[in-house]
């Protein structure tokens, strides 16, 4: 696909992500798709035996979901009652559970733990990219820096939590930043949010979800002289 195709594509992939993800998420959550490079599909457990949906990044999983990624894939699993987060390698089969994956086959999973407040704000991506679709612009003017939002110490404490953590970081694969990215769009820290998200796109260039709030946030985001 060239560079054109990516991004007409990405904003239309990240919103089927969060309606499939809306409407799945009516029962009882249990995990949250945080990682997704190659093809993955997933059979709801409450669904028409046999049905099986494409998975998209940050798609919110129940309890009792059959989840399974092609060979070459990569899978990241989030639990979000326990902040552990489950990395695959395809092929691989799993059946989601409350607070961990039961493998069927395929290689063990790697695991981690990320703070629970950070996999909390992970959750709010894609409604945070629909928020920034409805927007026209947003307006940054000089000012004296406020006070920071306490949103935004915990998402730097929780990059902290993450990086004193033996390999942690690498593994994370940029969830605390993008944690971070979050947290400052919320508290409308554009300035920071700007250098944040294209920081995001190098670090993780083929994950829709981050390439559609980075089109999204640019698209919007306007820099003023007062």
């Amino acid at each position: 696909m060239n560079k054109r195709s990516f991004w007409l594509s990405v904003a239309a992939l990240a919103g089927a992500a969060w309606w499939s993800g809306h409407l799945h998420a009516q029962g009882t959550d249990a995990a949250l798709v945080v990682g997704l490079t190659g093809s993955g599909t997933y059979r709801g457990a409450e669904g028409p035996a046999g049905k099986t949906q494409a998975m998209q990044p940050f798609l919110r999983l129940r309890r009792g979901d059959a989840v399974e990624i092609a060979a070459g894939a990569k899978l990241s699993v989030a639990y979000m009652g326990s902040g552990l987060v489950e990395n695959y390698q395809g092929p691989a089969q799993l059946q989601i559970g409350e607070s961990g994956s039961r493998q069927t086959a395929g290689a063990p999973a790697q695991t981690q733990q990320l703070p629970r407040t950070l996999l909390d704000r992970l959750a709010r991506a894609p409604d945070v990219l629909a928020d920034l679709k409805n927007r026209q612009g947003l307006v940054v003017t000089r000012q004296l820096p406020p006070p920071e939002p306490m949103a935004v110490r915990q998402a730097r404490a929780d990059q902290r939590a993450v990086a004193e953590q033996p390999g942690a970081k690498e593994a994370a694969q940029g969830l605390p930043d993008l944690n971070l990215f979050l947290a400052l769009y919320e508290t409308r820290q554009y300035r920071e949010a700007d250098t944040v998200i294209h920081a995001l796109v190098r670090q993780r260039p083929d994950d829709p979800m981050i390439a559609a709030l980075a089109q999204e946030f640019e698209r919007v985001y306007r820099r003023t002289t007062p």
